[in-house]
């Protein structure tokens, strides 16, 4: 058995430790090998290393030639790093992918979140608007963008400047409250999207963004013990 798939096997049987010590050996016979590097990415996190399991991303996204394993390197360094706190270095990571392909949907929702987070409300509605007009139509991260574009709105006593076209199908924001509205219209893609919000989201919007980010879709980290 060669020392890949020793590792593989190793992380198949729980035992982290020694899957890092086989794959490091292989890595240094040959450190362009992307299924050795995908291998300790996964040893790493299991261990709790959070350090060498962003350098083995790092190795993952310099060594892969196919375009989603690299998309998957950086989603999956991203959500490490804003799971951690590493908000900036985390916006990077979610604006990287989405040069690589735009019609993925989570890039989009975690940018706008960070963003309400970071009470930068039309940060926050440039991302959730990005997201409801690139995105695919059955993603179930778009209800989640309407949300935050709805308290961002809220929140926000400046212009918007221009109606994004997705939202001239909400109607006229002067006929009405346009928070309210793309509430309104998230509530009705996911019904159950209440039971995880307060009963008045926009009474408390510090609480509601802490919600979001508790019960919002995550991007899951590839497992790599296959």
């Amino acid at each position: 058995m060669d020392l890949i798939e020793a590792g593989y096997e190793a992380l198949r049987d729980d035992r982290p430790e020694e899957a890092r010590d086989y794959l490091n050996e292989a890595v240094l016979d040959d450190d362009t090998n992307v299924r050795a590097w995908k291998g300790l990415t996964q040893a790493y996190r299991e261990l709790n290393n959070l350090s060498a399991a962003l350098n083995a991303f790092n190795s993952l996204i310099q060594h892969a030639r196919q375009r989603r394993d690299v998309i998957d390197a950086y989603l999956s360094k991203a959500r490490l790093l804003d799971d951690t706190g590493n908000d900036s270095k985390a916006k990077e990571h979610y604006e990287r992918v989405l040069q690589f392909d735009n019609t993925l949907a989570y890039p989009y929702l975690a940018l706008a979140e960070l963003s309400l987070r970071a009470g930068q409300w039309q940060t926050a509605i440039g991302h959730a608007d990005h997201g409801l007009e690139q995105a695919v139509h059955d993603a179930v991260e778009r209800p989640w963008m309407l949300v935050i574009r709805a308290i961002a709105q809220r929140k926000s006593s400046l212009s918007i400047g221009p109606v994004s076209s997705f939202f001239k199908m909400l109607g006229n924001p002067e006929d009405g409250d346009p928070g309210q509205s793309a509430l309104q219209q998230a509530l009705g893609m996911n019904p159950e999207l209440a039971k995880s919000l307060p009963k008045d989201p926009f009474q408390d919007p510090a609480t509601t963004a802490r919600k979001i980010r508790e019960h919002m879709p995550k991007y899951q980290i590839p497992n790599y013990r296959l």
